[in-house]
């Protein structure tokens, strides 16, 4: 419970809240730092690709 007492994760909702989290957190967040800290090309190209990916499939479920 958030400290407006809002709950922001309810349990019915747990299970998909943690799925979600566990695709978001690798492949969103640490994409967006690889890319910045890449020290080559292709090390950029990796994460750019893996992050495009990602916010595709993010853009799949939402838009259904």
């Amino acid at each position: 419970m958030s400290s407006t007492g809002l709950d922001h994760s309810p349990t019915p909702m747990k299970h998909k809240i943690e799925k979600w989290n566990s695709i978001i957190y690798p492949n969103v967040n640490n994409e967006v730092y690889r890319c910045g800290f890449a020290q080559s090309q292709q090390a950029n190209d990796i994460a750019v690709n893996k992050l495009c990916d990602t916010l595709d499939m993010i853009e799949d479920h939402l838009s259904s």
